[in-house]
């Protein structure tokens, strides 16, 4: 009977240490992440209002640069709708002359 209650009370003993070294760890990763957004926070506040402009002209350069590639993309298919119009046009001119090449092979072999 001894064993067996040594047994559990290891296995007790085991189990509280794990949850008490889980919840230090805990504790540990609050403080840290609280502090850490205080900090970031102080930064980004009205009370740094130079460090605010800064933010405000980045996050202005931000918006401009995500609508360029919009710009882009539909210069891009105006393009590319540009390219197939005339990749068309050139094959009916080689289709034109091919056959006027036909055409002076036939007229040349007549004569």
């Amino acid at each position: 009977m001894t064993e067996k209650k040594t047994v559990w009370e290891n296995v007790e003993q085991h189990i509280i240490k794990w949850m008490v070294g889980i919840a230090l760890a805990s504790i540990l990763t609050a403080v840290t992440f609280y502090f850490n957004t205080n900090y970031v926070m102080a930064q980004n506040s009205d009370t740094n209002r130079e460090q605010t402009k800064d933010i405000k002209v980045i996050k202005e350069q931000i918006q401009i640069i995500k609508t360029v590639p919009v710009v882009n993309q539909q210069q891009i298919q105006s393009i590319k709708k540009d390219v197939a119009r005339i990749e068309k046009a050139t094959d009916k001119m080689n289709d034109k002359i091919d056959k006027m090449m036909e055409l002076l092979v036939v007229i040349k072999n007549n004569k």
